[in-house]
């Protein structure tokens, strides 16, 4: 049986490479270009973070984040990109550490049962994931979209503060289940695994019915996810 290769764009020089081959190009490429900026801002410490879907390996990212970062910034950059479809909860699992926008009493007892500490994610990623570092993020605790992380090293900012997005894997290809070709949709069944592979292309997809298109995300044919992020508000920040 073929081995399959999963390709993605460098967002740096524009080209294509294999998945296995990206960490290695984009450390030959931020060796030669850096990171885009503007010329004359201060350079800062940023964090080569290595994103993918924990069971979908199809759909993977490369991610420049400052260090000073907090985790509910990545956790927003995240839903933006990837994953907001209704403002489900999300957390960041870091060690024994589970990291989630705010912390209510029942989420303290239930910590305690489990052994594990219990943060807001009002923390910098610097501090909580130095290089070389594995950790998780969970979104939506119902049709859980999981992702692994890994930090590889520092690299040099360019003083915007913003993350900024190294690569990004090429759409899979997904065939319409009724007739083989190129599908667009999606139509959300009980099995959700059947829902975010079974493709439907235009002539098949039932117009009468509920159906999603299909997008470069692990969040494809899941819960009511259509590429087109909501934000959140932290009641932190309303003040």
């Amino acid at each position: 049986m073929p081995q399959i290769t999963f390709s993605g764009k460098c967002e740096l020089c524009g080209k294509t490479y294999r998945k296995s081959g990206m960490t290695r190009h984009l450390q030959s490429c931020l060796a030669k270009t850096g990171l885009p900026g503007q010329p004359g801002q201060d350079q800062a410490n940023s964090i080569h973070l290595a994103v993918e879907d924990t069971y979908r390996l199809e759909y993977w990212l490369h991610l420049a984040v400052p260090a000073a970062t907090e985790l509910a910034e990545l956790d927003q950059y995240l839903r933006d990109i990837w994953l907001e479809c209704c403002g489900h909860l999300s957390s960041f699992f870091i060690g024994r550490a589970e990291y989630k926008w705010q912390i209510f009493e029942m989420d303290e007892l239930f910590a305690d049962f489990q052994e594990r500490e219990l943060n807001t994610m009002k923390v910098e990623l610097g501090l909580v994931a130095p290089p070389r570092t594995v950790f998780s993020h969970w979104y939506d605790y119902g049709t859980t979209t999981a992702l692994q992380l890994r930090s590889l090293g520092a690299v040099a900012g360019n003083g915007s503060g913003q993350i900024t997005l190294l690569a990004h894997n090429d759409a899979p290809t997904i065939d319409c289940s009724m007739c083989g070709a190129p599908a667009t949709w999606v139509g959300p069944s009980e099995d959700d695994w059947i829902a975010m592979t079974a493709g439907l292309c235009d002539n098949c997809a039932p117009a009468t019915e509920y159906r999603l298109p299909i997008v470069n995300s692990p969040r494809c044919g899941v819960c009511a996810y259509d590429g087109i992020p909501i934000q959140i508000v932290d009641d932190d920040d309303s003040n």
